[in-house]
């Protein structure tokens, strides 16, 4: 009796490794024996992800696909209130956090995932699928691994990336495998295809990991990333900012710089609304752009919240400290290793006038040479020359130097903060 148990349990194991929701694969030759190895290996690819707020508090789960020995790609969409993530992967008792993300696509709804410690054992993107080929996946049920066909409906382009739909509803982040076991992409859902699974295939996941960032970026700069066409810089004539004490325009120096492209999508993203001028320095700058002011009470201390990513720091030294200047700030040199920008803060220069001496002296400190307008005008109008070389400057002030004046005399308390908030009304952009 007991063999006979032995038995019918190996012809339930079998008949289960090859049962699915679909069409079998009357092509797949691959032995029973060999396709339960197979698809154990496959399934340790399928990762379940917990999701946490900024609290650190449990506030979801999704799916994700290990693509890569440390990247999991997974939808945007589940992200949207995350503040970090831990990694759950079959069989592995540890559950690695994220560093962050290395891609986004919104249009695409796809993020890749940087996983922490050691690389997983990861099947190679080696497949490429076309209209009316056979994918699968595969789910533990009921304690078994069982696989699902589906078939790859209609060719789809997706802002210049190659797609698919499928009709057969499946979760996003799944990982679909082809008939010869190897990665044919990855699901999500894209609210303009409403009805149908999208499937990134593997030839465009290849060619979106060549895009990746060596260094992760925080999780709570997906929030500000929307699938929508942002306006084009060289349409953009200004930006004009509504403040509680007045209005102002800013225009832009070099519109194809890292910095006035992230500006445009900020602004156009409604990011600077109601957030202060959380910093004043009578002589000097006044600051703004972090998010903790937007709630802020009387006493706060407040300032250290971006938008939860950073940027390179590049300086182009044909713009220059001058009154009036608009620059990225940088976070705390204590916090701020790699010598980054930060995501959203800015700075405006109200400036004081130089000596030559002066002027000399910076010279030969920073090795850098004042042309002769710029020297002209820290000797005339003022500026902030120390700045030079340090902070990226990406824009001006075009009018309303009158309003940032009066912004700069403000009381202030002893953490610079205006002791009268000045809050920024909103930011619109005039366009030409």
């Amino acid at each position: 009796m007991y063999k006979l148990k032995i038995v019918l349990l190996l012809i339930i194991i079998i008949a289960t490794l090859g049962s699915c929701n679909a069409r079998q694969d009357k092509n797949n030759t691959t032995t029973t024996e060999n396709a339960g190895s197979i698809y154990k290996k496959n399934i340790s690819q399928y990762v379940n992800i917990t999701l946490f707020d900024d609290y650190a508090r449990k506030n979801g789960h999704c799916i994700g696909a290990l693509i890569e020995g440390n990247t999991v790609a997974a939808s945007m969409s589940d992200f949207k209130e995350a503040g970090n993530c831990k990694f759950s992967f079959p069989g592995v008792k540890s559950e690695p956090v994220t560093r962050g993300y290395t891609y986004s696509n919104p249009f695409l709804n796809l993020v890749f995932l940087k996983v922490s410690g050691p690389s997983h054992p990861c099947t190679p993107i080696e497949s490429e699928i076309n209209k009316g080929d056979s994918v699968y996946f595969i789910e533990i049920q009921n304690g078994y691994i069982q696989r699902f066909n589906i078939f790859v409906n209609d060719s789809v382009t997706i802002e210049n990336y190659k797609a698919f739909k499928t009709n057969t509803t499946i979760k996003n982040g799944m990982l679909l495998y082809s008939k010869n076991h190897k990665i044919a992409g990855v699901t999500t859902n894209i609210p303009n295809f409403k009805g149908s699974t999208i499937i990134i295939p593997a030839q465009t996941l290849a060619e979106l990991l060549s895009k990746k960032d060596e260094k992760a970026l925080l999780l709570p700069g997906l929030r500000l990333q929307k699938a929508k066409k942002y306006p084009n810089p060289q349409d953009i004539d200004l930006f004009i900012v509504e403040t509680n004490m007045g209005n102002f325009s800013i225009k832009l120096w070099d519109i194809n710089s890292i910095y006035s492209k992230n500006f445009i999508k900020l602004v156009s993203d409604g990011y600077y609304d109601s957030l202060l001028f959380h910093r004043v320095i009578p002589g000097f700058l006044i600051q703004t752009g972090a998010a903790d002011t937007k709630y802020a009470h009387s006493g706060d201390l407040v300032g250290y919240q971006g938008p939860g990513y950073t940027q390179e720091t590049i300086i182009d030294h044909r713009f220059y400290h001058k009154r009036g200047a608009v620059a990225m700030s940088k976070p705390p040199e204590f916090n701020n290793t790699h010598n980054r920008t930060d995501g959203a803060q800015f700075y405006i220069i109200i400036g004081r006038k130089h000596s030559e001496a002066e002027l000399d002296e910076l010279e030969q400190r920073k090795g850098y040479k004042y042309t002769p307008e710029q020297r002209s005008m820290y000797l005339n109008i003022g500026g902030a020359a120390y700045l030079d070389n340090d902070f990226p400057v990406f824009a001006e002030i075009f009018n309303g130097m009158e309003v940032l004046s009066k912004i700069a005399n403000s009381d202030i308390n002893s953490n610079e903060r205006p002791a009268k908030d000045v809050r920024v009304k909103r930011i619109t952009i005039k366009l030409r």
